[in-house]
């Protein structure tokens, strides 16, 4: 048994999960001694190898139990944040937004954001927004001015997730960014902190000769409740693309088009 259970993380699924609680509950304290470090081990592996297949729940529950089975999570992940490969160091850092210890999270990650590691400053700055209010915004300036477009883009992100519309000031001048993700998160940001007209702006994407700001400008379409009738041609003239991804963006636009157009009508009808 005591070698079955020391090779379990090695070959089981998610699903398997459920066999080791009644070996974590063993009166015999070896094997439940055992079982608790199999358990905890196997739930950590799963967060940082195969984060993106979680959803925000799953992850939850995940990190719920395995704080359970050993006091020393957190010091894992950092450990990881330090040591891991590229792919498990970026899924620590994700995790540090569901971590309750916010003061010593909220270090890490200003930490972080002097990194000379791209991805590392791009993740760090998207999760920092889940630790800060509006009156920490200066946390962001030096960040958005961020050399890489990702981190730039993040910066944005978190920047909206601060809901705070006197905010404004600090992203207004990348609506016209060259980069489409810099550019996308930046309309979204400035319709949910002030609801301005981003409906130019949009259009303008639409337009673009670039493959990227066509998706960018479709993709905005799924997000912000825009209405007209030039967005509506645009998005069936992209039905019939060339380009496979930008038909099946177009597919989810038009939908969210219509949805959109419905919401704004129902009012009307009642009057």
């Amino acid at each position: 048994m005591i070698q079955g259970l020391l090779r379990f993380t090695a070959h089981a699924s998610p699903h398997d999960l459920k066999y080791l609680i009644p070996l974590v509950q063993s009166s015999n304290e070896h094997i439940s001694h055992i079982a608790r470090e199999t358990a905890a081990d196997f739930i950590r592996n799963i967060l940082l190898d195969r984060l993106e297949e979680l959803s925000c729940e799953e992850v939850q529950k995940l990190i719920e139990v395995v704080r359970k089975l050993t006091p020393d999570f957190l010091a894992n992940v950092l450990s990881e944040i330090r040591r891991g490969s590229e792919g498990r160091r970026v899924h620590a850092i994700q995790l540090l937004r569901y971590m309750n210890d916010d003061e010593v999270v909220r270090k890490v990650l200003i930490t972080l954001l002097r990194s000379k590691v791209t991805h590392v400053r791009a993740t760090a700055v998207k999760v920092l927004g889940y630790f800060v209010n509006s009156l920490e915004h200066h946390l962001f300036r030096s960040i958005l001015q961020d050399s890489d477009p990702r981190v730039r883009a993040n910066a944005i992100e978190a920047i909206e997730m601060l809901h705070e519309p006197r905010l404004v000031y600090m992203i207004i001048r990348f609506k016209n960014d060259p980069n489409n993700r810099v550019r996308g998160n930046t309309l979204k940001a400035l319709y949910t902190l002030e609801k301005r007209d981003v409906l130019p702006d949009v259009l303008k994407m639409m337009t673009s000769s670039e493959k990227n700001m066509i998706l960018t400008a479709l993709w905005l379409l799924t997000v912000i409740p825009l209405c007209s009738k030039e967005l509506e041609d645009l998005c069936d003239l992209y039905l019939d693309h060339d380009d496979g991804d930008i038909q099946r963006r177009a597919a989810l636009a038009w939908e969210k088009l219509l949805g959109w157009k419905q919401q704004q009508a129902a009012p009307l009808s009642r009057q």
